[in-house]
């Protein structure tokens, strides 16, 4: 139950924002974000473009 409600909100606040859009679109052109794009499938990421992402937008995101 956790999990879902942890993968509910990476998906409305970072993954699925317009907001992040580009900027998400141009690490899964990059292969630091993998998605099989099928609802459900798993979300794969690469610790340290993930990472500096939460940095730059950390103040924009609602904890």
């Amino acid at each position: 139950m956790v999990w879902q409600q942890i993968m509910a909100w990476l998906l409305d606040n970072i993954l699925e924002n317009p907001r992040y859009s580009r900027e998400i679109g141009s690490m899964e052109q990059h292969k630091q974000l993998v998605h099989r794009g099928m609802k459900g499938s798993p979300w794969r990421f690469k610790a340290k473009p993930m990472a500096e992402f939460l940095d730059r937008h950390w103040e924009e995101l609602p904890w």
